[in-house]
């Protein structure tokens, strides 16, 4: 268990520490910037929803993620705006077919999200794209064990981009950060191919 789980989490629930989890979970040196995407076996994009144009509230993002052989996890672009439900759309239409049918992309369904889901896989631009539905379960916190672990362990990278900074300032913030939907939506990715599950064996 204790291998499995990031050191400060291991010290909250094995060790029965008084733990400040609160921006601790992720450091600035864990989270790398390199010029190019190293060889990935499998890109997915997870989409976090959020349909609303007031300057307060929470973002619609979509996460490329690509994961290596080595159990290695590259962040190589993220779609990040606040949009009402039409425009959502488009924009998720256009990501989805600028990124290609070799990128699989996934919808978190939560309550009308699903409605949104069924609306992408009604467009027929996108017969050839697979959409899949990432279910949510659990809580932000245990979702995003498997990207802490994966970061401690210097086994995620981010790909150059302007979105840079906005991303790794929202990852060093969280749980406490104002915004967390490109956290969520990396959690998602690592969802949508089963990392989360298998996390302690794809380490090793």
């Amino acid at each position: 268990m204790r291998a499995s789980l990031p050191a400060l989490v291991a010290r909250q629930e094995i060790d029965a520490e008084f733990v400040q989890l609160a921006g601790a979970l992720f450091r600035r040196e864990w989270l790398p910037v390199v010029r190019a995407a190293p060889a990935c076996t499998r890109w997915v994009r997870s989409w976090d929803l959020a349909f609303t144009e007031k300057t307060s509230s929470d973002y619609t993002a979509g996460a490329l993620v690509g994961f290596g052989d080595g159990g290695g996890v590259i962040i190589k672009d993220m779609v990040r705006g606040r949009w009402e439900w039409p425009e959502a759309v488009a924009r998720v239409r256009q990501t989805a077919l600028d990124d290609g049918p070799g990128v699989q992309q996934g919808v978190e369904v939560v309550g009308a999200q699903v409605g949104f889901l069924q609306t992408l896989q009604r467009e027929p631009a996108l017969a050839g794209i697979v959409l899949r539905p990432v279910e949510v379960h659990r809580d932000k916190l245990t979702r995003v064990l498997p990207v802490v672990a994966r970061a401690e362990q210097g086994k995620l990278v981010l790909v150059e981009g302007h979105w840079n900074h906005a991303c790794i300032d929202e990852f060093c913030a969280f749980p406490e950060s104002e915004h967390d939907d490109q956290v969520d939506a990396v959690s998602g990715a690592l969802q949508l191919v089963g990392a989360g599950e298998t996390f302690a064996v794809a380490i090793t």
